[in-house]
């Protein structure tokens, strides 16, 4: 009998038992290459799964036409060679379920893992943008007693009341935004009136040089 030896075969090959769903807390895993590779083995196994339970369900379908025109099988075999064949079919149906199941968690966990890596690193960037800006501070405080400096030397020379040499000082202090300027460009509303002057060849000395030269006093009309 042709069919009862395929129908043999068939239950030679049917998997025993049926697959179940581990419920066990995954381990947690922040590699997202990890989780790549796991959402691409769970489609695998979906797609794999899925191939076979079509195969039996074709089998099946062949099996309950060849069993209804085989004349030497009486009802209770045909009966029992259809259960194999639908039993085959449903613990493939619930393999299906199953594995559908674990690439749904496996996606759900890969995409978890993309948001914590791309939290990881806005939080990298964030923190160097932090070290970049109390350098700043450190920058900018570190200027102050240099200004202080300056500014004492600047007012015991306009407390001598020389107009000509004031004239010169008014003119690096208005110029003094042009280089404080150019040291900050980049940053955001880090302009000034006097950007025009940023690229004025008039400028490319040491702010220095702007400041009155000490030859000055043999030349300036004293009061």
């Amino acid at each position: 009998m042709p069919f009862v030896k395929k129908q043999k075969l068939m239950e030679s090959q049917t998997p025993t038992g049926t697959v179940v769903l581990d419920h066990s807390k995954p381990p947690t895993v922040k590699d997202l290459k990890h989780w790549q590779r796991e959402s691409g083995r769970a489609r695998e196994r979906l797609e794999q799964v899925s191939s076979q339970l079509d195969d039996a369900r074709q089998e099946y379908e062949r099996i309950s036409r060849e069993a209804v025109l085989d004349e030497q099988l009486d009802a209770a075999a045909i009966g029992a060679i259809l259960t194999a064949a639908h039993q085959k079919v449903w613990g493939l149906e619930q393999a299906v379920n199953v594995e559908m199941q674990r690439m749904q968690a496996a996606e759900v966990a890969l995409a978890n893992a993309g948001e914590r890596a791309q939290r990881d690193e806005l939080r990298k960037k964030l923190t160097k943008l932090g070290d970049a800006a109390r350098a700043v501070d450190v920058w900018v405080d570190s200027g102050k007693p240099i200004i202080e400096h300056y500014h004492a030397c600047r007012k015991n020379v306009l407390d001598f009341g020389y107009r000509d040499i004031a004239t010169v000082i008014n003119v690096a202090n208005l110029s003094f935004q042009t280089y404080l300027f150019r040291t900050c460009a980049p940053m955001a509303n880090c302009n000034t009136g006097y950007s025009v002057f940023q690229t004025d060849p008039r400028w490319a000395e040491p702010w220095s040089m702007s400041n009155p030269h000490p030859d000055l006093a043999d030349t300036v009309k004293l009061t």
